[in-house]
């Protein structure tokens, strides 16, 4: 269904299969499907993402999450916080001693550590100079121009207490992204979540 663009029709026979291996205890293959659900709920929830960046499928590709920054809707935040939701419940489920599902499992704390990373990058694009500047860093055509903004920005000085809230919930975000991005080895992930 989800390579002739019915969306729903796949992500409701996906949530199906996701209960029927759950009820025969099958739960690497629902997390396996999980994964892929979640990756569909995110295509359908970032139409700004690139359209070269599709994979098979209709899919959105990981590095696609951290495209399209400013262009952040408050329904795009409310499905990556189900997507968070989501993916935390089935990695829970995983099992470390299998050698299977730690694959799995490293490939959705990968995919977690950037819907994480996406939702701090939207927060700090609303927040002033210097942070609003950060997510464009993980956009290759505006990475060097951002990291000259950064540098030569002027520090804020009456920022509101919304501002510095808002901020507060970035940075722990980031923070949350990096143990993730630990989690699953992605040193190179890690490093991008500092620079910013």
């Amino acid at each position: 269904y989800a390579s002739t663009g019915r969306f729903t029709k796949a992500m409701t026979h996906a949530k199906q299969g996701i209960e029927l291996f759950n009820a025969i205890k099958d739960k690497l293959e629902a997390a396996k499907l999980q994964l892929w659900l979640c990756r569909l709920q995110l295509r359908m929830a970032l139409p700004q993402a690139p359209s070269s960046g599709r994979s098979d499928f209709g899919l959105i590709k990981d590095r696609d999450l951290l495209s399209g920054i400013p262009a952040a809707t408050a329904a795009e935040d409310t499905a990556l916080r189900q997507v968070v939701q989501q993916l935390q419940k089935s990695l829970n489920a995983l099992d470390s001693e299998v050698a299977e599902e730690r694959h799995v499992h490293a490939d959705g704390q990968a995919l977690l550590g950037r819907v994480i990373l996406r939702q701090a990058l939207v927060k700090l694009a609303k927040t002033p100079a210097p942070f609003n500047t950060c997510g464009r860093l993980c956009e290759e055509e505006l990475s060097l121009l951002s990291a000259l903004e950064l540098l030569q920005a002027p520090e804020a000085s009456n920022t509101s207490a919304e501002s510095s809230e808002v901020t507060k919930d970035a940075i722990e975000k980031l923070h949350q992204a990096v143990s993730c991005f630990r989690s699953s080895q992605s040193q190179s992930l890690c490093a991008l979540v500092h620079v910013c």
